[in-house]
């Protein structure tokens, strides 16, 4: 086996039972160490520096220059022995027919600049309540600086990472998606991708659950969609001037050749581009998660898709066992007879001056607003003012154990973890209805 590098965790292990507990330090170390009598580099990782009794595994990163595979290759045996090679093939097989049983696909695609790392802690809690049915793959098809290129060009990445993920395992059957931030508008554009209309399925399976993370559904242009701005027309102009790639732009609706609206608007209604509204339709539950507040990079109109006078006072108390988690609204879906869709005549210099008129850019808002609204949405607000830094509120789905402040997002993803399973419930109870059971 080519090992270039790989990580090395280690669990504190409890005296009766090799149950790995939450990390609460660690630190990196550089070494060598000969492995198959070849030396290679290693990443040490500590995670729990008072514990007399630790579990080692180590974790290939890959080549230098490479995405991490992320592939687990085993564990110390007691005399601190790499496992034998037969023991990595009993521990391959049993993975391949953890796999094999999976016939439920959920994807999780990170935002703006980041990567599958960051779902690292995430996917993990998730695998283990979920169970076997789960193939849980987080996107690595637009990490850190691709989130540049556009939502159109990424969107498409991600729908072939998907279709080769599908490809490469038959049994499965549903697929559901779960996003952060940006990647929630990857996610719209790959699924609008991946539809095909006779069956309405995506990528071929069954669509089953949809979830966005404060995305910027509608852009982040006005109504203080970009919190950090204050509202301020001049600092968004300046944030969108200053923030490079084709992503700000169609992120500030100020994309579009001349006559030709945004790429935003034309997501929010079937077109040349793709069935964006029927792709989503065909879901069986729309969730979008919003901060109230606290959020500095997303607002929560743009992410809850709602109108500024639907904005109310937000609740400060957390549903029971969920913590900050503070409302949950089902909105039925608001039909329309006729798309008002149209392009606006916007001079090219104003474009690229990133100077949209008001009256224009209220009208693009209020059709993103309408085109979505025609299928039902859950939405769930979260307010961290309680939480050890607030303001971290748009990263707090980070769910990780290292630092105190990680912990914030624990309630967020209890509460996704729930919502997935209830809806696979009732999967199962409409197959035995089917089956006569």
């Amino acid at each position: 086996m080519a090992l270039h590098a790989a990580t090395v965790l280690l669990y504190p292990v409890s005296s009766t039972s090799c149950v790995s507990h939450s990390p609460r330090f660690r630190f990196g170390v550089s070494d060598h160490l000969s492995v198959c009598n070849r030396p290679r580099r290693w990443r040490l990782f500590v995670t729990c520096a008072q514990s007399s009794k630790i579990r080692v595994q180590y974790v290939n990163l890959g080549a230098p220059g490479t995405t991490p595979s992320g592939e687990t290759l085993g564990s110390l045996d007691d005399n601190n022995r790499f496992p034998s090679a037969s023991v990595r093939n009993k521990r391959d097989d049993r993975e391949r027919q953890r796999i094999a049983l999976a016939d439920h696909l959920l994807v999780l695609v990170h935002g703006i600049n980041a990567g599958p790392r960051d779902w690292d802690d995430v996917k993990e809690v998730l695998q283990s309540e979920l169970g076997s049915k789960f193939l849980i793959h987080a996107s690595s098809s637009n990490p850190t600086f691709q989130t540049f290129v556009g939502v159109d060009l990424a969107g498409k990445r991600l729908a072939d990472e998907v279709r080769q993920i599908v490809w490469t395992n038959p049994g499965l059957k549903r697929i559901s998606f779960v996003a952060h931030s940006l990647g929630g508008l990857f996610q719209r554009y790959a699924i609008a991708n991946l539809y095909n209309a006779r069956d309405s399925t995506i990528a071929g399976l069954e669509p089953v659950q949809f979830v966005t993370i404060a995305t910027p559904h509608l852009g982040m242009r006005g109504s203080k969609s970009l919190p950090m701005a204050f509202g301020v027309t001049v600092l968004e102009e300046l944030a969108a001037i200053f923030t490079v790639g084709r992503t700000a732009r169609q992120l500030f609706l100020s994309d579009g050749e001349l006559n030709e609206p945004p790429l935003l608007l034309r997501m929010a209604t079937d077109c040349s581009d793709g069935c964006f509204i029927s792709a989503l339709r065909a879901f069986k539950m729309r969730v979008a998660y919003a901060n109230v507040d606290y959020d500095q990079m997303v607002g929560w109109r743009t992410s809850s898709i709602r109108r500024e006078t639907e904005l109310t006072t937000p609740p400060n108390r957390s549903l029971d066992g969920y913590q900050h988690i503070v409302s949950e609204t089902l909105c039925p879906a608001v039909e329309i007879s006729k798309t008002r869709l149209q392009s606006h005549n916007v001079k090219k210099d104003a474009v690229l001056q990133l100077s949209l008129p008001l009256s224009y850019q209220k009208t693009v808002e209020e059709e993103m607003i309408r085109g979505l609204q025609q299928m039902s949405w859950k939405k769930v607000d979260m307010n961290f003012h309680s939480a050890t830094i607030p303001f971290l509120a748009h990263n707090h789905f980070h769910v990780k154990y290292v630092w105190p402040v990680q912990f914030e997002g624990a309630g967020l993803i209890a509460h996704i973890k729930d919502s997935i399973k209830r809806l696979d419930l009732g999967h199962v109870v409409d197959m035995a209805l089917e089956n006569g059971i």
